[in-house]
């Protein structure tokens, strides 16, 4: 179960204050000093402080090797940001696509953000249900006053009065502290801070890329829409769409948005990617700042995150069936399409085996020395 902190959690600030915790990660005397997060190894459920009136509950997840990879070689840990569901909570979303045993794997924290329902409700849950309970990851809300949403770029565009309740509502703004947050209290690496989403949560996703870009590495949206009236992201950063042939919310727009990244990314040649019998995936080449865009369609797929089926209940009035053993592994996927914008010191081995004409160079990627450049 995860530790609940009242708002604004207060740790002593005795010996490590907000300065001289910032101090920590500059250079001292030639040599650089590791950054001391706030939170141990585990689980926890915070309040987050979005402006001065504000603060919303977060899920956060400290992996074990967080203080490991510190001392190891000062290397700061990355983060990954998870939007739930319409229905869902961050609960029901980590237990359907393994975000905490993903980000356990590959040594991020990982930070599970929630919704606003109509009926104010603070995590997501029928009512008749426990916190614990809701800990299960078994519980969607039953009812729509209860079901949590995203204010994503179509409800804000939409005149229907049943939406009101998400008018005031900033959810760009509540992701933006998130990732403060998390480099200001767990010592992630700023540029290293990636969101991804199932459904609404992945039209939050894509609404995030274009409008908070400036914290964020790269996105992944699984089964959500991103609305193509307006999209002006600060700097490139990586998006990977993953889309069912049958999920309605993205198969009329995937191909665009595909289109819209590999121009706002500044990218050149497409190639395929990954291929199985039910999964095609292309790539986007030689983007701005090592950033790439992609597209993944998964044939016969609806609403779900490809590659893992839904084993608890399900949405209201919705039905589902498994998955075909060769659709892609979208969440295990994204992760390593994400490390490759961070390659390992090893990386220039790879030109031995992939430069076929001699010319020193990688030839899928470019220059092994522009691509190794942009990592940190």
């Amino acid at each position: 179960a995860a530790e609940t902190v009242p708002p604004d959690p207060s740790l002593p600030r005795s010996l490590i204050g907000k300065a001289m915790r910032r101090a920590l990660v500059s250079t001292l005397v030639g040599v650089a000093v590791a950054c001391v997060p706030r939170y141990p190894e585990g689980r926890y459920l915070i309040n987050v402080s979005v402006d001065a009136n504000t603060s919303r509950p977060v899920v956060l997840d400290v992996p074990s090797v967080y203080r490991r990879f510190e001392n190891r070689d000062g290397l700061r840990n990355g983060g990954m940001i998870g939007f739930h569901g319409w229905h869902s909570n961050p609960w029901y979303y980590d237990k359907l696509s393994n975000a905490t045993n993903m980000t356990r794997h590959y040594g991020m924290v990982l930070a599970l953000p929630f919704g606003t329902a109509p009926e104010p409700t603070p995590y997501c849950c029928p009512e008749s249900v426990s916190l614990s309970e809701c800990e299960s990851g078994d519980y969607l809300a039953d009812d729509l006053e209860r079901a949590c949403a995203w204010k994503t770029e179509e409800i804000e565009a939409s005149d229907d009065d049943d939406l009101d309740y998400l008018r005031d509502v900033d959810d760009v703004a509540y992701t933006k502290a998130v990732a403060r947050l998390m480099v200001e209290e767990l010592c992630v690496h700023p540029a290293k801070i990636f969101a991804m989403g199932l459904s609404a949560g992945g039209s939050m996703s894509a609404r995030v890329a274009c409008e908070a870009a400036d914290v964020l590495a790269g996105v992944a949206t699984m089964s959500g829409g991103l609305g193509l009236d307006r999209c002006e992201p600060e700097k490139p950063i990586a998006y990977i769409e993953f889309c069912g042939t049958i999920d309605p919310t993205c198969n009329e727009t995937t191909s665009e948005t595909f289109r819209l990244w590999s121009r706002l990314d500044d990218c050149g040649p497409r190639r395929p990617t990954y291929v199985s019998a039910t999964t095609r995936c292309r790539l986007a080449t030689d983007c701005a700042d090592a950033a790439f865009a992609e597209q993944c369609v998964v044939a016969g797929l609806g609403d779900a995150i490809p590659g893992h089926d839904r084993e608890g209940p399900v949405v209201p009035n919705t039905t589902y069936v498994p998955q075909a053993p060769t659709n892609i592994d979208s969440v295990k996927y994204a992760f390593d399409r994400f490390s490759a914008l961070f390659p390992s010191a090893d990386w220039p081995v790879f030109d031995d085996f992939f430069d076929d004409d001699d010319d020193g160079c990688d030839d899928d990627r470019g220059p092994t020395s522009d691509f190794a450049a942009s990592s940190l």
